[in-house]
Parts: C-alpha cells; sequence; structure tokens
C-alpha cells in the first residue's frame, strides 16, 4: 500500500485541487515529501499515471515546474484503503490514516460507519474451510494491549481472560457458588493434614495441536511457574510446593511444606495452567508468539494488532458455538475518537472506557457490582510527603468518595472501604471528615512538597479529579501517565510516590493472597519491609486454616493492618456494564469482568 499513501500524501497538500484542475511543482519537492531520489520519484509517479490515479504534464524545458492533474478521488481512495487495512487487522493503522488524510472529506464519518457494521456478528463463507461452510464470527475492538499469554507471568486482568479461552486448569472454580469443580482433572484428594495432595486426569483431553495431556505436562507446567530464581511473575502461587511427581501417565502427587486447605483453589488459578511441555522446550519463548493449550479456542493469529481465535473442535467440555472471534487491538488514544452507534452490531461490554450506551430498542444490559475496587498505594520506601502516616490517615478522610462518583459519573458506583465490596456497601462516602482530615494534615508538617502519583490511562480522569479535589487542602499532587507495560517496571514502581490502579478479583481468597504475596504487586512493593514481613506471616497461617469463616477472620485482620498503617487508600467499587442485543444468548459475567466467547451464540429472529 505505499503507492496509495504517497497518492494520499501529495493529494492531502492539495486538498482543493480537483475537478479536473492541475496544480505545480517539482520532482525536488516530490523527493522530499516522500523520503526518496528523484529517480524513484520518477518511478512512483509512471506507476500511478499508469492506473490512472494522476496526470503528469511535465515542464518544459530546464528548470521549468511541472503540473499534475489529480483523477481519483482522495476520498474514495481512503476509505478504500483503509477499509483493506481493517480486514488485515491493522485498524490501528485505518484510523491514523483517516486522521493524517481525511481532512476536509466525509471520510471519517463514512469510515465509522462502516467500522460499525464491521464490528459485532457475522456469518462469512469460508472457501478454507471446504465445500464453502458458512463461519460465524464475532468481531470486537480492544484499547488495551495484550501484553503476554503466558500463564506463569501474566497479571492483567483481560490477559487473563484470554489464558481461559486458550487454556485450561486441572481444577475449576465457581465463583457464584464458590466452589471447587473438575477441570483437566476429574477427581482429586488429599491426606488429612492437607499436606499431600493427589489428581487424576481426564482420559481424552487433546492439546490444540493434537496430543493427549499426560502427568509430565502437569508436572512441566507447575514447575516452570514456580521455578526459583526465574522472572516467573505468578511463582508465589507454588512457592510451599515441595515436590511434584507423576504417578503413572495420568495420575499426579503434589507434596506442600505444610498444609495448605486452599490448595485446590490456587489450581484454579490462571497461572497454574497446562502446558504442551515438548513444545515449551523446542520452542522456547517462540512458544507464546502462538501459544498451545486446552481451552474452547485455540490461537489462530497473535499479533501487536490483533489477535484471531478459532474453536476448538475437540474441546473435552464441549465445542464453542461461535467458529471463530476476531479482536483488532487499537491503543489507548483511539478510544475517544472511535464512536459507537449502538444500533450496530451485538455486543457492547464497557469496562470505563466510554460512556455507557443509551437505552435502545431490542438491547438488554447488564449490570454487575466488579469484584474488586480502584485505590492508591503510597510507597513506604521512599522519601517525599507519604512517609508520614499523619498525611496518609489525612487523604483517608481528605478524599470525598461520593463527590468523586457524582462528578465523574460512569462506571463509578459507590465508595470503597475494603477490597470487596458487601451489604454495607453505601452511596454515601463514611470516610469523607474534612475537619478531621486538616487537622491530621497540621500535625503531619505538610508543607506542600508534591505528592508524585503514577498510573495508566485508563486511570487518568480519576486521578486529575483528585488533583484539583486535594489542591483545595493545599495538597500537590503531580501526575505522571505511562504504559501498563511501563508501569510493570520494578524501578518505576519504585520511582512512585503513589500508584492508582484496579484490583479485579479472579479467585476471591487467591487474588486476595497474589496482592499481598506476589512479587511485582504494587502493594507487597510499597509496603515497608516490617508490614510485609508481617504480612506474609498471616498469608502463612491462613491457608493453614481449615474453615473458610476463620480465613475470612484472617483477611480482615490482614486488611485491617494495611488501614491501620495507612498503607493504601481504598477509592472507588465500580460497574460492569455490558449491553448487548436480544439476538445474542448464552451472555453471562465471569469473575474478571468479561463474557466467556465459548458460550455465547446468535439467535437468527424469525
Amino acid at each position: 500500500m505505499q503507492t496509495e499513501e504517497q497518492y494520499l500524501q501529495l493529494h492531502a497538500l492539495h486538498p482543493g485541487a480537483g475537478g479536473g484542475e492541475a496544480v505545480e511543482m517539482t520532482l525536488g519537492e516530490l523527493a522530499e515529501l516522500w523520503f526518496c531520489t528523484p529517480r524513484n520519484v520518477k518511478i512512483v509517479i509512471r506507476k500511478m499515471t499508469e492506473s490512472g490515479w494522476l496526470e503528469w504534464i511535465p515542464g518544459r524545458g530546464r528548470g521549468h515546474t511541472s503540473r499534475v492533474r489529480f483523477r481519483a478521488d482522495r476520498e474514495e481512495m481512503l476509505l478504500a484503503v483503509t477499509r483493506e487495512l481493517v480486514h488485515k487487522g491493522r485498524l490501528s493503522t485505518a484510523l491514523d490514516w483517516i486522521n493524517r488524510y481525511g481532512s476536509a472529506t466525509e471520510a471519517r464519518t463514512r469510515f465509522m460507519e462502516w467500522l460499525n457494521d464491521y464490528f459485532g456478528y457475522v456469518k462469512e463463507t469460508d472457501p478454507g474451510k471446504g465445500r464453502e461452510r458458512k463461519v460465524e464470527t464475532l468481531r470486537f475492538p480492544l484499547f488495551r494491549v495484550i501484553h503476554r499469554l503466558d500463564p506463569a507471568e501474566t497479571i492483567y486482568a483481560f490477559d487473563v481472560f484470554m489464558l481461559r479461552q486458550i487454556f485450561d486448569t486441572l481444577l475449576t472454580y465457581d465463583a457464584v457458588k464458590k466452589e471447587v469443580l473438575p477441570g483437566i482433572a476429574h477427581y482429586w484428594e488429599a491426606n488429612a493434614d492437607r499436606t499431600v495432595w493427589q489428581l487424576y486426569l481426564r482420559r481424552g483431553v487433546l492439546f490444540h495441536h493434537g496430543r493427549e495431556v499426560e502427568a509430565e505436562d502437569v508436572v512441566y507446567s507447575l514447575n516452570r511457574c514456580r521455578a526459583n530464581g526465574t522472572h516467573m511473575t505468578n511463582r508465589w502461587l507454588l512457592k510451599g510446593v515441595d515436590r511434584i511427581e507423576t504417578l503413572d501417565e495420568r495420575g499426579v502427587r503434589i507434596r506442600l511444606a505444610a498444609p495448605n486447605h486452599l490448595f485446590p483453589r490456587f489450581l484454579c488459578f490462571s497461572p497454574a495452567s497446562i502446558l504442551p511441555r515438548e513444545l515449551l522446550e523446542e520452542q522456547g519463548e517462540a512458544f507464546f508468539e502462538k501459544p498451545v493449550g486446552t481451552g474452547p479456542f485455540r490461537v489462530e493469529t497473535l499479533m501487536k494488532d490483533r489477535c484471531v481465535l478459532e474453536a476448538n473442535p475437540g474441546y473435552y467440555r464441549g465445542r464453542a458455538h461461535l467458529d471463530r472471534v476476531e479482536i483488532s487491538i487499537l491503543p489507548a488514544e483511539h478510544e475517544r475518537s472511535v464512536h459507537w452507534d449502538p444500533r450496530k452490531g451485538q455486543l457492547f461490554i464497557n469496562h470505563g472506557e466510554f460512556e455507557p450506551l443509551p437505552s435502545v430498542q431490542d438491547w438488554e444490559k447488564i449490570l454487575k457490582v466488579s469484584d474488586g475496587c480502584s485505590l492508591l498505594t503510597f510507597n513506604l520506601n521512599k522519601e517525599g510527603p507519604q512517609q508520614s502516616k499523619l498525611f496518609r490517615k489525612a487523604l483517608h478522610h481528605l478524599v470525598d468518595r461520593g463527590r468523586m462518583i457524582r462528578e465523574l459519573g460512569g462506571d463509578r458506583l459507590y465508595p470503597a472501604s475494603g477490597w470487596l465490596p458487601g451489604p454495607e456497601t453505601k452511596e454515601a462516602d463514611v470516610a469523607y471528615d474534612p475537619d478531621q482530615g486538616r487537622a491530621l494534615l497540621e500535625q503531619s508538617g505538610y508543607n506542600g512538597e508534591p505528592l508524585h502519583l503514577f498510573l495508566y490511562g485508563k486511570h487518568e480522569r480519576d486521578a486529575r479529579w483528585l488533583a484539583k479535589h486535594l489542591a483545595s487542602f493545599g495538597i500537590r499532587l503531580e501526575i505522571t501517565v505511562t504504559t501498563w507495560a511501563k508501569l510493570r517496571n520494578a524501578d518505576r514502581v519504585r520511582a512512585a510516590d503513589a500508584i492508582l490502579y484496579e484490583v479485579c478479583m479472579e479467585v476471591e481468597e487467591v487474588t486476595l493472597l497474589e496482592i499481598y504475596l506476589r512479587d511485582g504487586e504494587y502493594v507487597r512493593m510499597h509496603l515497608s519491609p516490617e508490614v510485609r514481613v508481617r504480612i506474609e506471616e498471616m498469608g502463612e497461617r491462613l491457608v493453614q486454616l481449615p474453615e473458610e469463616e476463620e480465613r475470612a477472620d484472617m483477611f480482615r485482620k490482614m486488611e485491617e493492618l494495611l488501614k491501620e498503617e495507612g498503607a493504601l487508600l481504598f477509592l472507588l467499587h465500580k460497574e460492569l456494564n455490558t449491553s448487548y442485543n436480544r439476538t445474542l444468548r448464552g451472555i453471562q459475567f465471569n469473575s474478571l469482568g468479561w463474557v466467556d466467547f465459548k458460550d455465547l451464540w446468535f439467535q437468527h429472529q424469525r
């Protein structure tokens, strides 16, 4: 498409040159525009002339200016090229071209109308599937990066969601019933003190490349996740494992160093997904460029700006109804430039990127309070105003969370006083007490020093609101907006006085432990060494408690310790908002706030 872009670049310099009007230009000007030699300019001009896009009228004699007459309509060419880019999975590039070359035309409006029809459910003939079989596809845009689909390293909610489409774990967790269910393993048992666990694999569970899952794959996958001295982010999950061994080709024994009554739930967690041993050994890091699992979908394409999943026809829990899912990945800066028509498409998942859709005929809406919250962590290992406990306590009472919700709206639902929303969750912020906050601020000796707050783009509106609100109390908040990937860098985390982010629970009790115990987790990295040790000791005792009520009490004590230290500032509970056409069935939120693709299907209207 290089020649097409060169034509659009040239035409955009003369947007009013239509209807046969000729404009003057030299070969030197074109060489500068296209960053090439005059010889290559002549080649490009010849291609455009032969294609009928323009007429080139050379100047007569040395030093005379040539003229060009545009024949191809810029708007029509731009639309044709950008639609082709979208079909190739390059939506981000298409939007860039619309912005760059579409001025003084209706290209943006027309492209967005076409794009609204492109996304959603489509049934097409795929000649590559034999006998021109109809293929049912769901297409949707994603305004976040898929970082890395490695179970041992993945931490972001959408990445975890994608793992669950591609891989399976030994056991699964029903968040509604709060019950552990069979997965790749059909049966499990433990000794009396819960230090030895044995699991038995189903027959006929196949990896996407056709081989049956064996006990050796389980041993390899879990050992890889827990390997000491590696960069595996999620090795905390299996830190208590002493040894993993095979019983036979379908039996596995896991020996723990201490009792763990939560261990079956640990095995439901995405980092414990099962991978094909021989492919990882053969391919190394290249395996994750197109990972292979046992899940309901296999990866067909995984690129920077596109991911295509195809249904696993032999999935042991039943084939997906959809044949294909196509995800167009867009950078965050395009979130506000893309405008959706809710009457088009079938599915609209909103995690705060957009304003809620208006009510539309034949559409349903599912609302759910997210299991988790947004919060600020305070870096207790760095000099700055956050070193003062009195200052941190002052912020707790000075932030008016209820007003924040009223003024920002969107998916912001309730003030948060802890990790999880509960029956006591109210719209009013009981912690807001400006008089007490001012008194604590004065006692802290705060003298206008800046508090350096780091965050990624999704939370920028919240950060700007906090900065304006706290400025009324004389507190300076300096905001650094960065990317998801950069904020994962340990040096960047250590450089922040505070980090604003959001927690989403995959497996409730396990996710809470992850917050406290996983290396690289913001809360853990920002805790003082003394508090970190106390939290670790409480976590070790917690997993040895047999009763859920006892564990819940320990979790409360861990949370109260952090509140007492002022180590973090709970902000808001948020709403998960999904709108969908009534023809789309099988809609159900999972614990991560997304809709599992496997159960989606479309009911054709009569």
